[in-house]
């Protein structure tokens, strides 16, 4: 089956909604969106054009009826007659939601191993450690995917971070990292706020200045928001020298290891998202490569999303993926590839069947069909086009039947000029 993602929030709120990511994948791509979306003028106009007329006759020959029965509603306090997109769930995407728990079991498991036994501990060194590779075309919700186990990882006292590569950072070292190490300060500076907690919280502080001594300014200078947890006197620590570049990533890189092993110990185990990795630089590869491979450090999880439409085989990341397939085997690794298709007609039929809170599949069937066909099952082309019925008019709460409601024709004939 294919799959679809009802994409997650930002980083507060992430774990409570699928559809809120959504609205960051409409916002984030609106370039790829561009092309399709009905915010463009030449098809809003065509649709405002071929459609006033046929809007008006079906409102006409609807609402009359119940007038009387409605007249006394405050339409615009109503929320029952809007589309609640955060009200989906993840659709078609049970099996690779099934691939990516899979690895995180392992990672758990692994862990309960290391800490029974000293060969466990070897074996959970060596083997533990997961890299996820999740892949597909622009829209089709890969981030939505990865963030199913921002539960899990909270109900296993874990941490689930998450930083995204920009198309317009691409020039700047590590900062889909850094936006990583943002969220991880955060979580760290909640337990110096809260008196239950201030104990661990100076205790990790200790553990990273002990464990990295004077190294640590080379990481307060790629990652400033360090300086907000630990209390460091710069003025006998020597500065990070970049006459050297490849010496000074190689430290960088080090010193950062030995940074995550001091905080795998506390938050374990510890997944760390990176969203649209085709944009990251190659210092940030170095920096993954470096932390994959750590033997020390065996309860990390790295998932790396990336557009697969942008990225061929002679791009920068596809050398990088064959070159970390190949060091697996040697480096301890595992690596797991998952690709996020478009939706089936089943699956937009089931969406529409829990948004519109649809009786039986075969009612809302003829709607999910020429959704798929304008759209191809794309998840956020699929949330635009409905969106787009509900603002002019095609997909209506109808008060005094209580229920949605859409006319098949009206719809294939106003939408007709932005077929894919």
């Amino acid at each position: 089956m294919s799959s679809c993602s009802i994409l997650a929030d930002e980083a507060m709120t992430k774990n409570t909604s699928s559809y809120a990511g959504v609205l960051q994948e409409i916002t984030e791509e609106s370039t790829d969106a561009s092309q399709y979306s009905v915010g463009s003028s030449s098809r809003q106009s065509s649709f405002s054009k071929r459609g006033r007329d046929i809007s008006s006759r079906s409102q006409s020959r609807i609402r009359p009826s119940h007038k009387e029965s409605v007249k006394n509603v405050n339409v615009e306090a109503l929320t029952v007659n809007k589309l609640r997109f955060s009200s989906l769930g993840l659709v078609g995407r049970d099996k690779e939601t099934v691939v990516l728990k899979e690895c995180l079991e392992r990672l758990l498991m692994a862990g309960e191993e290391a800490t029974a036994t000293e060969t466990g501990e070897e074996y959970a060194r060596a083997s533990a450690r997961e890299l996820v590779f999740i892949s597909g075309v622009s829209g089709t919700g890969k981030t939505t995917l990865a963030q199913t186990l921002a539960s899990e990882m909270k109900r296993h006292k874990g941490l689930y971070l998450t930083g995204k590569f920009d198309f317009y950072l691409r020039d700047e070292p590590y900062s889909g990292f850094a936006a990583a190490c943002r969220e991880l300060c955060g979580e760290i500076l909640m337990l110096r706020n809260d008196t239950s907690t201030e104990v661990k919280y100076q205790e990790i502080c200790d553990e990273i200045m002990s464990e990295l001594g004077d190294e640590i300014s080379l990481l307060t200078n790629i990652f400033p928001i360090l300086d907000e947890i630990l209390d460091v006197d710069y003025t006998s620590a020597p500065a990070a020298d970049s006459s050297d570049d490849a010496y000074g990533k190689e430290s960088i890189n080090y010193a950062f290891r030995k940074f995550l092993r001091v905080v795998s110990t506390h938050f374990n185990p510890l997944v760390i998202v990176l969203d649209d990795l085709q944009w990251a630089d190659a210092a940030s590869f170095e920096l993954l490569e470096t932390l994959i491979t750590d033997r020390e450090n065996p309860q990390i999880m790295v998932i790396g999303c990336y557009r697969s439409n942008e990225v061929d085989d002679a791009h920068f990341l596809s050398k990088k993926l064959r070159d970390l397939h190949e060091r697996k085997e040697n480096d301890g690794f595992r690596i797991t590839d998952i690709y996020v298709g478009n939706l089936d007609i089943p699956s937009v039929n089931q969406i529409i069947i829990e948004l519109l809170s649809v009786d039986s599949d075969d009612s809302s069937l003829d709607l999910a069909e020429i959704c798929h066909k304008r759209t191809l099952g794309n998840a956020f082309h699929l949330i635009v086009f409905l969106s787009m019925l509900e603002e002019e008019g095609m997909l209506e709460f109808n008060l005094g039947l209580f229920q949605w409601i859409w006319d098949v024709l009206e719809i294939d004939e106003k939408t007709a000029a932005a077929a894919n």
